[in-house]
């Protein structure tokens, strides 16, 4: 599977363009729409282009990290809150999370449920990580 328009419209409604590297919550050096890594630098410019390429090849990560964690079959709404949540957290912690468990289990409500506890930012409620969350778990109960 790939993201839909609807995905990438989700991941870049919370991870604004950026075309100066910043600082995230976390106090991570970010760029274009939420891309990390030794390539992002401080006092960073790039241009739209470079934002595109790095935003695709994140994209293609968290979408195949969703399809080698996911043993259950899934619709395209469900995979696009993953690809998102994943796009944010990381491959690693959403394996390692009750979320995937339930999913792998069969237990799509309890899987969605669990989006929430994806919003704290050093043990502290992020007020952006709770958007973006019930936003993912929203489309990801939604049917289509």
């Amino acid at each position: 599977m790939i993201l839909s328009p609807n995905g990438v419209k989700l991941i870049q409604s919370f991870e604004s363009l950026r075309l100066l590297s910043y600082q995230d919550e976390k106090g991570v050096w970010t760029n274009g729409w939420g891309h990390t890594g030794p390539d992002v630098t401080p006092a960073q410019t790039i241009d739209q282009n470079q934002a595109f390429v790095w935003f695709a090849k994140d994209v293609a990560w968290a979408e195949r990290a969703v399809g080698d964690l996911s043993k259950v079959p899934l619709n395209q709404n469900e995979f696009d809150a993953l690809v998102s949540l994943v796009f944010n957290i990381g491959r690693s912690r959403l394996a390692k999370s009750k979320l995937l468990s339930k999913l792998n289990a069969g237990d799509r409500n309890g899987a969605a449920a669990e989006f929430l506890t994806f919003r704290l930012v050093d043990g502290q409620p992020s007020d952006g990580l709770y958007k973006r969350r019930w936003q993912e778990a929203k489309l990801f109960t939604s049917r289509n």
